[in-house]
């Protein structure tokens, strides 16, 4: 106890219930709709009222919902948080990009989350190599062989164009798996 409570508090008191001589050491409500008032018991009579307490005593069931619900703000007024949907015209008209979906009308297309969220190399090594954003370590593996046959130059002739792609493909593919040096 503080020494602040202390000086306000008795030293110490009797129980509430009547014909108990015992010191009443723990606080507990007069009742659910006077929880600002307190009666002061023994450890033997806290306990009792312990187990007989019921807050919602006598409520009904819809009653006690809505005051469940209402405690979730404390009892405050809240307003939704979500935005109007004409947000999500001003936003992306800003350049905003709106990667969850949070100004959107609540649809939100798993994939296109993903994609959006990748860095923007990500999204040039997915594209170079043609893979969506759910394609997973053996899919790029695959993509790579085969796009790195299509574009090499002991097949093709090994012209120019070939060649930059050959290029671009092998930089995708390590950037993508973690293999390469920059």
């Amino acid at each position: 106890m503080s020494r602040r409570s202390a000086r306000n508090e008795p030293a110490s008191r009797p129980c509430s219930r009547s014909g108990c001589d015992r010191p009443g050491e723990y606080r507990a409500p007069l009742a659910p709709d006077r929880t600002g008032s307190f009666q002061y018991l023994c450890l033997e009579h806290v306990r009792e009222f312990n187990r007989s307490w019921n807050f919602f005593e006598g409520w009904s069931k819809e009653a006690i919902e809505a005051w469940q619900h209402a405690d979730l703000s404390w009892h405050r007024p809240t307003w939704p948080a979500s935005p109007p949907h004409h947000l999500h015209r001003v936003w992306t008209g800003d350049g905003v990009r709106d990667v969850f979906g949070v100004a959107g009308d609540g649809t939100c297309d798993p994939a296109t989350t993903r994609l959006a969220a990748m860095s923007a190399t990500e999204r040039k090594a997915r594209s170079i190599l043609d893979i969506g954003p759910d394609a997973d370590e053996a899919a790029i593996r695959r993509r790579f062989k085969k796009a790195v046959k299509a574009c090499h130059p002991d097949i093709n002739g090994g012209g120019g164009k070939a060649n930059g792609r050959l290029r671009d493909v092998i930089w995708a593919y390590q950037h993508l798996t973690g293999t390469g040096h920059g």
